[in-house]
This record gives structure tokens, C-alpha cells and sequence, in this order.
């Protein structure tokens, strides 16, 4: 067992991964001055809060593990999973080489930017980007943060943080559970996605790569609802 850094390496700037949209704001992060604290159930500690910080000029993550010591089989799945939210397996050569002739774009070469931030699962993904839906950004960060507090696991810790709830934990949950957490017409959209993914009615894990995932979804009827937008958050300024 050890709690020595976990450190990974890039092909992009972490920085501009971590800060180029809205999730980083969203539990189960939350900002620790310029770097990340993540609040993750591991398959074997539990619940631990660990923080995450990098080198823009190295290309590196680094990420601090506090005591009680952690099993190898949990620090493989922490590598595992940063691995995903930051992106490193992937490589932005081709989409560079697009941006190297626009007047707005080119510097984003320079700057390595290109990734943004993952969450943990796709699952999470999902219930949050439903949470974008027709409010304020604001709003966005009550709900997820209402989701964690009421369905994650706490956390030993200041501020008592919460995991993000396990897709079990929402199947599980009725619509009128959900809508305590302030969800409005959401509520029923995250309990179907949640009940169908615990039933294996959607393989979340044939959805990665694909673009067409609009026809592998079909929501809950819709008839009354307001039109679909999503919020864009205000980005940290350089």
C-alpha cells in the first residue's frame, strides 16, 4: 500500500484542459486555487478527496493522495481514471494542423488546448449535461452539487464533500426524490437514463467515439417541454 503522487503525462496543456469549459466548477470538483480536488468512491478505500495539480510547462499531472494508505488496486483505477478525464490517450496533432491556418484558432497549437475536461464516467457526463438544460449556469452547480449531497457517499473531510452518486443510487430514486434536489422537468429525464442504464438497456460503453448519439437515445416523451438549450459558463481568464 502507498500514498506516494500519482503522476501522468500529457500530449496538451492540462491547464487549458481543466479550465476550457464549465466542469471543473461542478462537483465533485471544486477549486483549490489554481488546481482541482476530486472527490471519488474508490473500488476498495471508499471515499477520499484527492488534489490534482500540473505543469503547463512539463505537461504533467500530478495528484496528491491523503492518508490512510490506498491498495495498488485503487491507485491503478485513480491512473486509470485521470488517464480518461484528462484526456491522455488521445492526440490533437490533426486538429491543430486544421487551426494552423485561422486568424483565431492558430494559437491553439502554441497553447496545446484542444481537450476538455472529462468527468469520471460517462454516466456522469450524461446526468450533467442533462442538468445544463434551459437554466442558468448557476443553477447547473446547485443541481449536481444537490445530487451529490443527496445521493453520493460523504466524505471524511472539510466541507464533508460528497461523491458523485452512483448510477444505482439515481435508478433507485423516484422522480419526486429527484425533484428535491431543485432537478424541475429534468428529474424524470435523469431517473429514465439512470433506470435504463442499470436495466443495460443502453451500453454506455459503446458509446465511446461515437457521434451519433442522438438515435441511440429515446427520451421520455417531451410534449409541453420548452425547447432545448444548453448554458455555457463563464471560462477562467488567463
Amino acid at each position: 500500500m502507498s500514498n506516494s503522487p500519482i503522476t501522468i503525462r500529457l500530449r496538451h496543456s492540462p491547464g487549458y484542459t481543466a479550465w476550457s469549459h464549465g466542469w471543473a466548477y461542478l462537483a465533485p470538483f471544486s477549486e483549490d486555487g489554481d488546481f482541482l480536488r476530486w472527490v471519488v468512491n474508490l473500488p476498495h478505500g471508499g471515499p477520499r478527496q484527492v488534489v490534482i495539480r500540473w505543469s503547463d510547462e512539463t505537461d504533467t499531472i500530478q495528484m496528491g493522495i491523503p492518508d490512510p494508505k490506498i491498495t495498488e488496486s485503487d491507485r491503478d483505477f485513480l491512473r486509470r481514471t485521470i488517464r480518461w478525464m484528462f484526456r491522455a490517450d488521445e492526440d490533437f496533432q490533426e486538429f491543430w494542423k486544421l487551426c494552423r491556418g485561422h486568424a483565431v484558432l492558430r494559437s491553439c497549437r502554441s497553447c496545446r488546448t484542444g481537450a476538455l475536461l472529462r468527468s469520471a464516467t460517462v454516466f456522469e457526463d450524461v446526468v450533467k449535461t442533462i442538468c445544463t438544460v434551459n437554466c442558468q449556469w448557476r443553477n447547473t452547480e446547485r443541481m449536481v452539487a444537490n445530487l451529490c449531497r443527496m445521493f453520493g457517499e460523504r466524505c471524511p473531510g472539510d466541507g464533508e464533500p460528497f461523491t458523485f452518486p452512483a448510477r444505482e443510487k439515481l435508478a433507485a430514486a423516484s422522480v419526486a426524490d429527484l425533484h428535491e434536489a431543485k432537478l424541475g422537468f429534468r428529474a424524470r429525464y435523469i431517473s429514465e437514463f439512470a433506470r435504463r442504464v442499470v436495466d443495460a438497456d443502453l451500453d454506455l460503453e459503446a458509446w465511446i467515439g461515437q457521434t451519433d448519439m442522438a438515435e441511440r437515445i429515446k427520451p421520455p416523451d417531451t410534449e409541453g417541454q420548452p425547447p432545448q438549450e444548453h448554458t455555457t459558463p463563464d471560462i477562467r481568464p488567463d
